[in-house]
């Protein structure tokens, strides 16, 4: 009877797990990396492949957020904009000779990559907040045509990445420079009346976009090649337009259903705590203003 039992369970997990994986595991793989994932436990033991979060690969940049978020709550008091600025060429430094010895970016997501998924981080993140100290007090205005420009420098960057060696070159400069031209110039031109609605769907969806297009592909992915016998590239570019529009749906719905809802409910429930402002510190920065609390 047991082993009836774990027959069935293993058809279960073959049924449903090849949704979200391109190999079928063991059960056992399975269940721990789940188990693992609740919690957001990377990892970290090469369980079935080197993935610190197999069956939802995005979760690593969680990880890291999470950990440099904790670092800087702990340092920020001694985090002046001299050393802020150190951290951020240091990083920098780290960021391009990563890019310079793997010809890529895209590091941080295996557990052999993990310290350069963390440098990876430190960098992003540090640039983020001296950028927020040094825009808190600047003029904002509206522009269309800024915003609109934003938008296409972040499509030319996302699909017109070259292949080959020319790679790491196009890494470098829209991580490095571009990138964060991007989000200083974000921090000081606001969208136009007639833009802050398409803005706002995009901020609300993007989280769970980001999270949720990696297994929701692969569930399509396994659909699709179940009923039709081919690969989902086969109907392209319309299964791309589903992918899309699927993501953006779930995004939409779990924003109003479970995640806003959620933050509500908890922040009536704890305690509010003291938190250090992104352009304040004991150094004399200036704090930020509150249309740009708002967006924290």
């Amino acid at each position: 009877r047991s082993e009836e039992h774990t027959s069935e369970l293993q058809s279960l997990t073959n049924l449903v797990f090849p949704l979200l994986l391109e190999k079928k595991w063991s059960l056992e793989s399975v269940l721990i990396c789940a188990s693992l994932a609740i919690m957001l436990v990377p990892n970290l033991f090469g369980i079935a492949n080197s993935w610190l979060y197999p069956l939802d690969i995005p979760c690593w940049s969680l990880l890291f957020e999470i950990l440099v978020n904790l670092a800087y709550r702990v340092v920020w008091t001694v985090l002046d904009a001299r050393r802020l600025l150190i951290i951020c060429l240091l990083s920098g430094v780290g960021v391009a000779l990563t890019i310079a010895m793997w010809g890529h970016i895209d590091q941080g997501s295996t557990s052999p990559a993990f310290l350069r998924g963390v440098v990876r981080t430190i960098f992003g993140f540090s640039v983020g907040v001296l950028i927020a100290r040094k825009t808190g007090h600047a003029p904002r205005r509206k522009s269309a045509p800024v915003c609109l420009l934003i938008c296409a420098a972040v499509v030319v960057a996302l699909i017109g990445w070259p292949h080959g060696a020319s790679r790491a070159f196009w890494d470098a400069s829209c991580v490095l420079l571009l990138f964060p031209l991007i989000v200083y110039t974000g921090t000081v031109i606001d969208p136009p009346v007639w833009l802050r609605p398409i803005a706002t769907f995009l901020g609300l969806t993007s989280y769970a976009i980001y999270i949720l297009h990696g297994p929701l592909a692969k569930v399509l992915f396994s659909i699709f090649g179940r009923l039709s016998g081919r690969l989902l590239d086969a109907a392209a570019p319309y299964t791309g337009i589903l992918v899309i529009g699927v993501l953006f749906l779930l995004g939409w719905l779990i924003d109003r259903i479970y995640d806003v809802p959620l933050r509500r409910t908890l922040s009536r429930a704890l305690p509010s705590a003291p938190r250090p402002a992104l352009s304040a510190s004991p150094h004399g920065d200036q704090p930020l203003d509150k249309s740009v609390k708002g967006y924290l």
